[in-house]
């Protein structure tokens, strides 16, 4: 497997910091700690590090068992989750986009690792799995491991995208269980899905109920579709990655930024494998020494 621009850091960090500084594992690099400098030469240093092939990192759609899917963070929201469940069954399991930003739970326009951690649509996968555990859904995989995905993730955040900050985040994907799942319908079920969300599905109380008998297996019983999704809720992969930072510092990549930054890392024009550019091998030195205190 070829090295990445986060084991290179992390191999820097051995030469420039002490023992008691350095990771034994390598953990992706969280986006406010990644320098600007840094990421602005690497999303542009593909080619200008002598080797215009080794920056190519290959994928693209794949259709993936949601239950073979596993979370990079653990901000997921339970009520959320449900809701866009509920949002989903009751518009027939169709797409509906145009009205108020539905997501799309079989396409989820999401980027995910070949060791099968998502890099965002963590509410859509939930929902996704509440309803149909079986299933396969379509996403974007990239041939990189979730800690070194991450980083070049966040490099594109940061250095093409302009994004310095990332998203807030709460709520704990280990929390998601049945009980929990039972609790958000049941108030969907008296006050409708709103509770603060905000946002899509934006269903009443009667049409929670009617979205709950429309659950694959409930047969028109409300209560039955509650109790299969309850179930399903255990079936969801809760243990996120390993060494992976919170959501402030994961990547942002909306759903409309996912074909053009994919084409891009696929072209090889960001410099996140070596050899390295000397702008980017500069910035790496900086960035260590400075932190190390050994450059102010």
């Amino acid at each position: 497997m070829k090295d990445t621009l986060f084991n290179q850091i992390n191999n820097m960090r051995k030469d420039i910091l002490s023992e008691a500084d350095v990771f034994d594992n390598p953990k992706a690099v969280g986006l406010s700690n990644l320098d600007k400098k840094l990421a602005g030469d690497a999303v542009s240093g593909g080619y200008n590090d002598g080797d215009k092939d080794d920056d190519i990192i290959n994928g693209g759609p794949d259709a993936v068992p949601v239950s073979q899917l596993k979370p990079a963070q653990k901000e997921v929201i339970v009520s959320k989750a449900v809701a866009f469940a509920l949002g989903y069954a009751f518009n027939d399991f169709k797409e509906v986009k145009a009205k108020n930003g539905a997501p799309d739970l079989a396409n989820m326009e999401a980027i995910v690792s070949n060791d099968d951690f998502i890099m965002d649509g963590h509410h859509r996968w939930a929902a996704a799995t509440l309803l149909y555990p079986g299933a396969k859904v379509s996403v974007t995989k990239l041939d990189l491991p979730g800690q070194q995905l991450i980083t070049a993730l966040n490099a594109m955040t940061k250095g093409k995208l302009g994004i310095d900050v990332g998203n807030k985040g709460k709520g704990d994907v280990a929390n998601f269980t049945g009980d929990k799942v039972q609790n958000a319908i049941k108030y969907a079920l008296k006050d409708g899905t709103e509770q603060g969300l905000k946002q899509w599905p934006h269903l009443s109380a009667e049409e929670v109920k009617e979205a709950l008998g429309k659950v694959p297996g409930a047969q028109g019983d409300a209560e039955k579709g509650m109790a299969i999704m309850a179930d399903n809720a255990g079936k969801l992969v809760k243990q996120k990655m390993q060494g992976a930072p919170d959501r402030k510092d994961m990547p942002v990549i909306d759903t409309e930024k996912v074909k053009d930054v994919v084409g891009y890392l696929k072209k090889g024009t960001a410099d996140v494998l070596p050899p390295y550019s000397k702008d980017v091998q500069k910035h790496l030195k900086e960035t260590f020494q400075t932190r190390a205190g050994i450059k102010k």
